[in-house]
């Protein structure tokens, strides 16, 4: 009777494991070009109209959110997981991007690589928690986690899905 309890209970885990296991890239073939791209996390028009960083931010002097697609190179990205990313932002600070409820991660070896995100750009402020997890992240040295004594306010993205150019 123990060994019955446990292969359903073994059975029952092993189910609720993989119900749970979210598929992070897909591929998909652009009708324009018959190019494949692989998308992490949702998939959606490459053809839409992209912004560059640099024109983003320049729409957001006007507004606190917007929905948007952007195209930019990558900067920095998560070392332990790929769970967040910069573009460089070539009027100043580079621009954070992370990823709707942990949906999906990028490859952790992107640097220098163009990327194109649908998502949501916004104001937000950072705080000294999170911007010295960030640092810890990208491996930063102790002494320069240290300096992050206050908090940043930047202009963020919330991707919902990504794909390298």
């Amino acid at each position: 009777m123990k060994r019955i309890f446990l292969a359903i209970t073994a059975a029952c885990l092993i189910l609720i494991v993989a119900c749970n296991i979210k598929q992070v890239s897909t591929t998909k073939v652009n009708e324009t070009t018959g190019k494949a791209i692989t998308f992490y996390g949702e998939a959606f028009d490459a053809a839409d109209k992209t912004l560059s960083v640099e024109k983003l931010y320049k729409k957001m002097k006007k507004t606190a959110a917007l929905n948007t697609t952007i195209k930019g190179e990558v900067e920095n990205v998560c070392l332990k997981k790929g769970c967040w990313m910069t573009i460089k932002n070539p009027t100043g600070e580079p621009m954070r991007v992370t990823f709707k409820d942990y949906a999906f991660f990028m490859p952790m070896d992107c640097h220098n690589k163009i990327v194109t995100f649908k998502g949501k750009a916004y104001q937000d402020t950072t705080s000294v928690k999170m911007l010295r997890h960030y640092a810890e992240d990208e491996n930063l040295p102790q002494e320069e986690i240290n300096k992050i004594t206050e908090p940043k306010v930047e202009i963020a993205f919330e991707a919902t899905g990504a794909y390298f150019n």
